[in-house]
């Protein structure tokens, strides 16, 4: 959904594109000059995002879901999808694994991994093993 400034703003977006591509294929001593419209921009109204924190733990949230709808589309890639069930299932085979490791709750887990769909089962599983 559309506000009355996002044409505005995506109009801008333009210009500073176009403004750029001269920048790489002009001359090297041009740089663009931010525009009025820009610095003017108000970050606090980009930044008014508040919202309520629920009071169900995230991983709560997760399996609710789950159980709602555990065909519904979770992840997808260009080699595939994966379903939430799908996904449930893997997380929990990991989370369990990184429990018998030790991981308890507030255990910081690294996690060291190209965007992946394994990314995604790696970040819920920790949820649900508790770490952080």
């Amino acid at each position: 959904m559309r506000d009355g400034r996002c044409g505005d703003r995506e109009t801008l977006e333009l210009e500073r594109l176009s403004e750029s591509i001269r920048f790489m294929t002009g001359p090297k001593s041009y740089t663009p000059e931010p525009r009025a419209e820009e610095v003017a921009e108000p970050l606090p109204e980009w930044n008014r995002t508040a919202a309520p924190i629920p009071e169900t733990p995230v991983q709560q949230l997760f399996e609710d879901h789950v159980r709602r709808a555990p065909d519904s589309l979770a992840v997808a890639w260009n080699g595939g999808s994966l379903t939430y069930g799908e996904l449930d299932r893997r997380a929990n085979a990991l989370a369990h694994h990184l429990r018998r490791l030790g991981v308890r709750p507030e255990s910081l887990v690294a996690i060291l991994l190209e965007r992946s769909p394994e990314t995604v089962i790696a970040v819920v599983a920790t949820v649900k093993a508790g770490g952080a």
